[in-house]
């Protein structure tokens, strides 16, 4: 429809496995002269498509399901969440647009290091400053890879326990590194 701020959303086909979902949107209308701009974005199920080639891509076991929230906007910072079921184990991801460059987005997706994953490496990083490997770790959940993302997690050691908290300081691709100290 003709007046501005209108918008609009269009299927364009590339091929079977790669499609897109501009929005467009009026910016001007000059009698019969509508002027309008698109921005890129993926409909629920184009992301979820396009999320399983990324996994697949990434050298990663194939997922065995993806679910997204939503769709994903063609806006440098825009984030849709996504479930992915690989083995049995779902992992919800971020997608997160990285740039945009006219009607083409790149995104990545947020690696994650899983509670247990999370656990297990705090008492191997304890138990290589410690006399002995302390007992149990549990963290309150996942980890994921942002740099200045935290997780609380308590170590025990007989029948002491200690609180810590993680936080990411760098992120290589799927690689997390973070710092732990005692929570205080």
């Amino acid at each position: 429809v003709g007046q501005v701020g209108q918008t609009a959303r269009c299927d364009v086909v590339m091929s079977p496995t790669n499609s897109f979902e501009p929005l467009v949107t009026v910016t001007d209308v000059d009698g019969p002269t509508i002027d309008y701009e698109m921005k890129p974005a993926l409909s629920q199920e184009q992301l979820e498509r396009a999320v399983e080639r990324l996994v697949s891509v990434g050298g990663a076991a194939p997922s065995d399901k993806v679910a997204c929230l939503s769709g994903l906007l063609g806006e440098s910072g825009a984030a849709a969440l996504c479930d992915v079921t690989t083995a049995g184990v779902s992992l919800r991801r971020t997608a997160e647009v990285g740039s945009v460059e006219g009607l083409m987005m790149n995104f990545d997706l947020v690696p994650v290091l899983t509670k247990a994953e999370v656990e297990v490496s705090l008492l191997d990083e304890l138990a290589a400053h410690l006399a002995a490997r302390p007992d149990s770790a549990v963290c309150a959940g996942n980890l994921e890879g942002r740099p200045g993302t935290t997780v609380e997690c308590t170590v025990v050691v007989g029948p002491d326990s200690a609180a810590f908290t993680l936080t990411v300081t760098a992120v290589d691709g799927t690689k997390i590194d973070y710092s732990y100290a005692p929570k205080g």
